[in-house]
This record gives structure tokens, C-alpha cells and sequence, in this order.
């Protein structure tokens, strides 16, 4: 606990203290303030000792994995989520209410903040992570000892160990692995036992996405993918992403992407042919809208006011859109407070049907301040009942 949060566990008894020592008519009235200020302040210090008096570094049992379901590494330096982040972050438990959801952070510190911006979701854990208790046992350990060093000198430090976090993850538990800014707009745990989705519909783009990934434990797939790990560049922030995440999928189904035309010589693989393909039998491909409806030029997009845009934003949560998925690109949208979101932009509308507990608590909240009102009620049923 922070030195300003120990300092506001003793404000109000002192207030309270100061007041008494003013004059109250009739030594009766007076006694019995006495009295229960006594009983408050006992249950109050006693509470408070409890809570943070005794508070200690987590136990090993808070950095364990054990039982999560679903995993999202949240990378940050500052303690707080931006809003995209905790909207993302609250989708995912809230279309998962039977399942555990594990966020993972890496300062202690962050604990407190985030746990006040994800409250009332009974599923969701934040845990801090151990990196060597994590890795232990795991073919990724080999790979952290070798680049160490490296690692722990490089600008992004957080972003290379997130890797290496979902990847021991997924190796020694097998799950889910979902990035902190994509908004989850139906449940997808169980859209197969095993499966990644391409990044892109235009075959000119880098291939597959590692914002959504699912494997069993100790599937075949993450071997390949461990073999992109050997090399390291403590100056790329993408490294072990996108780029070597594509390569370890074009591998694994190369017998599929030539199968399917997608391999020819002389010209880039195309990977297009792989959607809906399942690779050895045991690792679907998912078509990149499921998940990446929206590419990093048009982030902007779903934050703006245009009756176009809604009706499309609108569309993708229809059950039979085959969208699943948004990606936020926290990279570029993290600055976005809640006074920016618009009255019937797409982001205020889905937020609202997929973030519930963040739009109430953080975006409805503001507006009832400023006495903006609810959204456009009228314009958004006209939306809807016109597609």
C-alpha cells in the first residue's frame, strides 16, 4: 500500500476526534458521541490493521496459474488501465462467467488500482508474475536463460517476457491467451480445442494475429513455435511477435498450405487459403475478421460519431457475423478517457453491451454528471431495426 493510501486510512478519525473537541449541549449527547466514536474507532483500526497492517508480498499461491482458464498479460508501467484496457479486460470475464480468467501483472503495486477498476467480476483474478516459478519445468526456461541477459537490459523488457509468460502458460496449462485490448463481444473459449487466426483479409499483410490464441497443454504447435525464439533483439519491440509468430504457423501447416494452393514458387505464401482449416488435424485457422475486424489505421474508427460506422459496428455482434472479437490497439487508443467517448459512437455502444461494470462505473457515470443524458436511444433502434 501506498504511503497517500496509509495517510487516508487516518484521516477520518482524526476528523472525527477534532470535531468532539468542540462544545455539544448536554453531557448526555456529549457521552454517547463519545461512546460510539470509541466503537468506531476500534472496528475501524482493527479493519484497517487487518487489511493493510498486516499485508505482506504475495505468497507463492498468489503468482501460481494453476486453474486459469484464460490468461491475459496486461504489460503497463503505470498502475492504472486505460479504459480500453479494462473495457477489453471486463469483456472477457463477462462472457465467461463459468470460467477463470487470470490477469497477469508485473508490479505489486498495480495490484490495488486495477483490482478498483475490475471489481464485481467473481471470475476474474489479477495475480502477479513469477517469472522463474512460471518457466520452471517448461521448454522456455532453456529459451529465458539464454537471452537473459539481453532481456533484462532492453527498453521493452515487459513486452519480450509477456511472450515468454504465454507461451509457459500455454505449455504448462494449455487455455486461452487473450491481449488487454481486444473487446470480446460473444464467448470464445469453446470455438475449438486449439486454434490462432489470421491478422489480415488482404494477402499482401502479415499473416497471423497473436491477440487470440487457444492450445492444449503441450500441443505440438508451440514446439515449432519455441524454435523462433532462438533469436533475440533486445531493440525490437515487436520481437517474438507477429512476425515469428507467423513464420512458426506457416511452418506447422505447410503440408495444408500447399494442399491448398496457397504455396508456389516464386511468390509469397498465401495464407488466406488456410482459413478455416484445421493444420495436423489439431489446430484450426480462424478467417481474420473473428478477431481483427479492424486494422491499426482505422483504430480511430469505432471512437467516432457517424451513423454509417454504428450500423456496422452494430452488425459484427450479431450471432451469425462470424465476428467475435475486436481489437482495440491500445498502442494507440490508450489515451481515450472517458469524456471522449461520444453519445452513440460505436465504442459507447458496445462497451455498453460487452464491458458492463466499466461503461456504468466509468463512461454512463460521467454523463449523468454532465447531465448529458443517455445515449440516442431513438437513433440506435432505428439502427437496428433497419438492418
Amino acid at each position: 500500500m501506498s504511503k497517500s493510501s496509509q495517510a487516508r486510512c487516518w484521516y477520518w478519525p482524526l476528523v472525527i476526534l477534532l470535531v468532539l473537541q468542540r462544545p455539544v449541549a448536554g453531557s448526555i449527547l456529549k457521552y454517547l458521541l463519545y461512546g460510539i466514536t470509541a466503537v468506531f474507532l476500534f472496528h475501524y483500526l482493527a479493519d484497517g490493521y487487518k487489511k493493510y497492517g498486516s499485508h505482506q508480498p504475495a505468497t507463492e499461491k498468489d503468482y501460481k496459474m494453476d486453474g486459469c482458464q484464460i490468461l491475459i498479460v496486461n504489460v503497463n508501467s503505470p498502475a492504472r488501465l486505460s479504459l480500453v484496457q479494462a473495457c477489453s479486460i471486463d469483456s472477457v470475464a463477462y462472457h465467461h462467467e463459468d470460467l477463470n480468467i487470470c490477469l497477469a501483472i508485473f508490479e505489486d503495486d498495480q495490484m490495488t488500482t486495477i483490482e478498483t477498476q475490475l471489481k464485481n467480476r467473481d471470475n476474474l483474478r489479477i495475480l502477479q508474475i513469477n517469472l522463474i516459478d512460471l518457466l520452471r519445468d517448461t521448454p522456455v526456461l532453456s529459451i529465458w536463460n539464454k537471452h537473459r541477459t539481453e532481456i533484462e537490459k532492453s527498453p521493452f523488457k515487459r513486452n519480450h517476457i509477456s511472450r515468454l509468460v504465454e507461451a509457459a502458460f500455454q505449455w504448462k496449462h494449455g487455455g486461452l491467451v487473450v491481449d488487454d485490448d481486444m473487446l470480446i463481444l460473444k464467448p470464445i473459449f469453446n470455438l475449438n480445442t486449439s486454434y490462432v487466426s489470421l491478422a489480415s483479409a488482404d494477402p499482401r499483410e502479415e499473416g497471423m494475429s497473436t491477440s487470440v490464441t487457444k492450445v492444449t497443454r503441450h500441443h505440438p504447435f508451440l514446439l515449432h513455435m519455441y524454435d523462433f525464439f532462438d533469436q533475440y533483439d533486445p531493440l525490437d519491440r515487436l520481437e517474438w511477435d507477429q512476425t515469428d509468430f507467423t513464420s512458426a504457423v506457416t511452418q506447422y501447416c505447410e503440408d495444408d498450405l500447399e494442399i491448398e494452393g496457397g504455396r508456389e514458387p516464386g511468390r509469397m505464401d498465401d495464407l488466406q487459403v488456410l482459413s478455416g482449416i484445421k493444420c495436423q488435424d489439431n489446430l484450426k485457422v480462424f478467417p481474420a475478421k473473428t478477431f481483427c475486424q479492424i486494422q491499426a489505421n482505422h483504430w480511430s474508427d469505432i471512437f467516432t460519431l457517424d451513423e454509417d460506422m454504428l450500423k456496422t459496428f452494430l452488425r459484427l455482434e450479431e450471432e451469425g457475423s462470424g465476428v467475435y472479437g475486436i481489437k482495440l490497439w491500445n498502442r494507440f487508443s490508450y489515451l481515450i478517457k472517458a469524456d471522449d467517448i461520444k453519445n452513440g459512437s460505436g465504442f459507447d455502444q458496445l462497451a455498453m453491451n460487452h464491458c458492463p461494470n466499466v461503461y456504468y462505473r466509468n463512461i454512463n457515470n460521467l454523463k449523468k454528471r454532465r447531465k448529458i443524458g443517455k445515449p440516442e436511444r431513438n437513433l440506435i433502434m432505428k439502427m437496428r431495426t433497419s438492418r
